[in-house]
């Protein structure tokens, strides 16, 4: 199977990505499904969509900050049910995610990833390029408020739930802004972690 690899941007950060090959690239707004777009880069043809063997998410962290609480909401009672079988286990945590589209990237969402794992490839790679995505805190002060979040489960669902492995970094990650829009990421800002669908997870 050839390489099909997409790039999804939430349009705050930019209106595209340079410096990296994609056979696609779609901004998200925020009025976006993002997961009605991830549908639309598999292609137009439902009935035999592409399967991608790489995505790209650029997007701004999300923490549980004041104001936006609800994002921690029930998390226990929701993972108790999508992983009964075990692959993650622990309760009491928080979790970071990713600002895209209507409806964020967080453990609230992240069983959308199973309902669409038909469009991912066999070893496939989802690669968040979002700050602090694999982040374990709960005293990260920014600039919005105290973060508290356990950002390596929350990667492992998505790993699970997709069927991809999932890399994404437990620091703020730097990008360049260029012209029309266009945006340039530099280097991983490590620590990067990689994740399994069998659940696993180890630092690069």
């Amino acid at each position: 199977m050839a390489d099909y690899k997409v790039a999804m941007i939430a349009r705050n950060i930019g209106s595209q990505v340079n410096g990296q090959s994609y056979n696609k690239q779609i901004v998200v707004t925020e009025s976006d499904s993002f997961f009605d777009k991830l549908l639309e880069a598999a292609g137009d043809n439902a009935s035999r969509p592409r399967r991608l063997t790489q995505l790209d998410i650029f997007a701004h962290c999300v923490g549980v900050v004041e104001g936006l609480a609800n994002v921690a909401a029930d998390m226990d009672e929701l993972f108790a049910k999508i992983f009964a079988d075990g692959k993650i286990s622990g309760t009491g945590w928080k979790a970071y995610g990713a600002l895209i589209g209507s409806e964020f990237i967080t453990s609230k969402t992240v069983k959308k990833f199973g309902d669409q794992s038909a469009i991912f490839a066999s070893n496939a790679e989802i690669n968040f390029r979002v700050c602090m995505m694999a982040r374990v805190s709960d005293d990260y002060t920014g600039k919005h408020g105290t973060y508290t979040g356990n950002g390596i489960k929350l990667c492992q669902a998505i790993a699970v739930m997709s069927g991809a492995y999932v890399r994404a970094s437990a620091s703020p990650q730097g990008y360049v802004e260029e012209q029309n829009g266009a945006v340039r990421f530099v280097d991983w800002s490590p620590p990067v972690f990689q994740f399994s669908p069998d659940g696993g997870y180890w630092p690069e």
